[in-house]
């Protein structure tokens, strides 16, 4: 009796050990048949979180690497991409020349980057410096360098028999939008981009004699052309054969759900590492969900490896905040938001500092304007560090360029001049322009434009914010200007580097 009772008790041990090994098997399995493809775009420095007024964290790489090794706890086969712009934004990336970036990027583990136009706003030696450190793959297969590719123009992923090809595509505007002429060598290499569409489809039939079950394009396009000529990813869509998933970067575009074009899904992330896409690729029929993923802290923890990885960094960072850029003969103070009620001094020179980066990049803008709640105290006479100009002006904002025709600036104009004073889009503007009021209706009279009259059919190009080019403050008609550019410096850095160039003279 007793030997039974022990049979049947170590069969109903063993019984219930099979069945928690076949749970964590089938837990363990459970997307067996599925390619979790993770991707981000236009992280732009964006290593460290913001706060919001609620005290959630938002954004940054401790927060994505909690994600990302949740996720690939979950998925079996996974891929994490990257379309492009990993340069020029926060001081922590800028001052190291994105180093701390790419080892993120390394601890993430990602399986590839397409290189974006920013990737090309040093030299040559800081790319390759970047691509040397890299524990993953840089992709571009329209851009050449002395005739050789810098980049990888494809690369193929094996997932136990399931074959995807990856091609990286880099917006050619980037011959204009950058300053490229920085790579030319040493030897007089040259860099080249070539036409995206005819490249495209070179790479694709060279792809197509790999037999790949699923094709990505990871790409550095844009899905909002800039200018007539600009080929965005839409464009790609719409000519060529092959493509089974678009992955696009540049514009900045967030994405609630993929934009199909000609039968191909075309995803987005946004910018500056605060979502994270998640597609999910059948590997049986090839249908894909997509869905996009907020980077908060309501829903991840900060990583505690990565944070280590960041922290040398962010010392040696925090301690050149207290350093001095410039010393200020005269104040640039207000009080009481004064600077929302008339023009200023300070706001002259962030418009001014606004024109001279723009010009950094080819743009010659006419003027500049700033909503005056993008400035949030004055300075001091005297020692200024670089703490004291984030203090000033705290908020991520990016230098932009927007196009308006003459009679769309006129109307501008009679926006601004109707904005009550005391509200934060009150504007400080640059000191190329000048015009009249009529009192009696509030209207523009003698709009000069650097001492010209406003040519009605014109084109004129303004510096601003991205939030003012997005029609922030009540902006609209600036959301509806052309040739539209995001340089990703922010508006205190530009405002520095200005500053750097006034030494002794204010």
């Amino acid at each position: 009796m007793n030997k039974l009772k022990k049979y049947v008790a170590s069969t109903v041990i063993f019984a219930a050990f099979l069945l928690i090994f076949n749970g964590c098997v089938n837990l363990n399995n459970k997307h067996e048949n599925e390619l979790l493809i993770l991707h981000t775009n236009d992280h732009h420095g964006a290593l460290l979180p913001y706060e919001t007024k609620d005290g959630t964290l938002i954004g940054g790489v401790a927060l994505q690497a909690n994600l990302v090794k949740q996720m690939r706890n979950e998925y079996k086969n996974a891929l994490l991409l990257d379309a492009g712009d990993v340069n020029t934004g926060s001081s922590l990336s800028n001052i190291f020349d994105a180093k701390p970036d790419i080892l993120a990027f390394n601890a993430l583990k990602y399986d590839a980057a397409t290189l974006g136009n920013h990737e090309f706003d040093g030299t040559y030696e800081k790319l390759k410096m970047q691509m040397e450190l890299s524990n993953f793959p840089w992709l571009s297969a329209n851009v050449k360098f002395e005739n050789n590719y810098i980049a990888k123009p494809y690369i193929i992923k094996d997932f136990n028999g399931f074959k995807v090809a990856i091609m990286g595509l880099t917006t050619s505007t980037t011959k204009y939008i950058t300053i490229p002429a920085k790579f030319d060598g040493a030897n007089g290499e040259k860099i080249e981009f070539l036409p995206e569409i005819h490249a495209a489809k070179e790479t694709l039939d060279e792809i197509k004699n790999t037999n790949p079950d699923f094709v990505i394009a990871l790409v550095h396009l844009g899905d909002i052309k800039g200018d007539p000529v600009h080929i965005t990813s839409v464009d790609l869509a719409n000519n060529t054969h092959g493509i089974d998933l678009i992955i696009d970067g540049h514009s900045h575009s967030v994405f609630q759900k993929p934009l199909v074009i000609n039968g191909v899904p075309i995803v987005s992330a946004g910018s500056n590492n605060r979502y994270i896409g998640k597609a999910v690729l059948n590997l049986k029929d090839k249908k894909i969900k997509w869905n996009l993923v907020e980077l908060t802290s309501k829903d991840f923890d900060l990583d505690d490896e990565m944070n280590g990885i960041l922290e040398p960094f962010i010392r040696i960072h925090d301690e050149a905040l207290n350093s001095k850029i410039i010393t200020l003969k005269e104040p640039l103070l207000f009080e009481n938001n004064e600077i929302r009620f008339k023009q200023l001094p300070i706001g002259r020179h962030v418009t001014d500092s606004m024109i001279n980066l723009l010009f950094k990049f080819g743009i010659k803008a006419d003027f500049g304007i700033i909503n005056s709640g993008a400035i949030r105290s004055g300075i001091n006479a005297g020692d200024v560090s670089k703490k004291d100009i984030l203090i000033s002006m705290p908020f991520p904002n990016t230098i932009s360029a927007v196009s308006l025709k003459g009679d769309e600036v006129m109307e501008l104009f009679n926006y601004i001049i109707n904005i009550k004073p005391g509200f934060g889009g009150f504007a400080q503007i640059s000191k190329d322009v000048s015009f009249t009021i009529d009192s009696s209706n509030k209207t523009i009279l003698n709009l000069k434009i650097k001492n010209e009259p406003i040519n009605p059919s014109k084109l004129y190009t303004i510096a601003v914010t991205d939030f003012l080019a997005n029609g922030g403050d009540g902006y609209a008609i600036l959301k509806k200007g052309i040739n539209k550019f995001d340089s990703s410096v922010t508006l205190n850095e530009a405002f520095i580097e200005y500053l750097k160039l006034l030494e002794g003279k204010i």
